[in-house]
């Protein structure tokens, strides 16, 4: 690039007083010197200021560590305040860029980018949580399906307000020059794909917690079908009525009474519950 370039390690200054620095007079961009992961953007007398939310890439987990890339670009060139993990591909991109407001869009294609291949790692992370869902055993599952989908809640809306923020038409896409518009363009709609993936695998999961827990209620459900039954005869017969303890005395009674009928009603259960399954599935087919 022709024009002065500063890239800088997030916390050596503030985004005003580094621009300042440069010549660069948009000081005034909201959460300059801040941490807050919101994306923003100011256009002021032929420069542009932004931040934009970035991930640092890694080893596949719940949590994507989110970190903010802000920039002021102009005339005079541009500055970029980034945290050390992303701040070296930052640098190429910009230092092959042929002026500030093209390494602009340039940085903002390689952060949508990042996005894209991070959901993807939390789409098969996710998919291997919803198959581990087996049975009762599943409260660790549950808790870490729980993690992902709130940081799944968060990358959405980010997602949300950086295609936003480059949206045809907008304060952004106007201060762009042709060329750098287009680039523009490919990241917001990388961001927009980021955005329906992550609400897309949010709803996955949340589909696999409900049959989950509706198959646990089934099961409980059998369970309670199975022992009503039981608990009900052994009731009857525990009341000690004058007349069941003076006439049912016999060994007969108690094999037919106690043990084969219980069993006859259990049996009987289970076959109902079969065939009922066996009809809902033909339904369903």
């Amino acid at each position: 690039m022709k024009q002065s370039v500063i890239l800088t390690v997030e916390g050596a200054g503030s985004l005003g007083e580094v621009a300042a620095d440069l010549g660069l007079h948009l000081v005034d961009a909201p959460g300059g010197g801040g941490k807050a992961l919101r994306p923003w953007v100011v256009v002021d007398g032929g420069e542009v200021g932004m931040c934009v939310v970035a991930c640092v890439a890694g080893t596949p987990s719940i949590h994507v560590e989110s970190v903010p890339v802000r920039m002021i670009a102009g005339p005079a060139g541009i500055v970029v305040v980034a945290p050390d993990p992303v701040l070296d591909d930052v640098r190429r991109v910009v230092e092959e860029a042929e002026d500030s407001l093209l390494a602009c869009a340039d940085v903002l294609v390689l952060l949508a980018a990042g996005w894209e291949e991070a959901l993807e790692d939390l789409v098969e992370l996710a998919e291997e949580l919803s198959g581990s869902l087996r049975g009762l055993r599943s409260s660790g599952p549950r808790a870490r399906i729980a993690q992902l989908r709130a940081q799944l809640f968060a990358i959405r809306h980010r997602m949300i307000g950086q295609a936003r923020m480059l949206e045809p038409g907008g304060e952004l896409s106007e201060a762009l020059p042709v060329s750098a518009r287009r680039r523009a363009t490919r990241a917001r709609l990388a961001f927009e794909s980021a955005g329906s993936t992550a609400t897309q695998t949010y709803q996955m999961l949340g589909d696999a917690l409900t049959r989950q827990a509706t198959t646990v209620n089934e099961r409980l459900t059998l369970a309670t079908v199975v022992f009503l039954p039981l608990t009900a005869i052994s009731g009857v017969f525990g009341m000690n009525f004058g007349w069941l303890v003076d006439n049912l005395t016999t060994p007969t009674s108690f094999w037919v009474l106690g043990v084969a009928l219980p069993c006859l009603v259990v049996l009987a259960i289970l076959l109902a519950v079969r065939r009922i399954d066996a009809d809902d599935k033909a339904d369903r087919e």
